[in-house]
């Protein structure tokens, strides 16, 4: 990449542009996950924070919709 301070406004956004659109990617990657949004992510993150009773609910409820 050249210097930062060498680079024009439009090159400048479009670094910062093609960097948002692929922040989550080492993440899905590593992570074997789907997910590209803000929303997407806490959401997860707030499941896994799930308590066990409620999660056993979740998976049983997701399992019914698979059979």
């Amino acid at each position: 990449m050249p210097e930062i301070s060498k680079l024009t406004k439009a090159q400048l956004i479009d670094i910062i542009q093609q960097q948002e659109e692929n922040k989550y990617a080492v993440l899905k990657e590593e992570l074997g996950l789907p997910y590209n949004t803000d929303e997407e992510w806490v959401d997860y993150i707030k499941g896994l924070q799930t308590s066990p009773d409620e999660l056993i609910k979740q998976l049983k409820a997701s399992a019914m919709r698979v059979y």
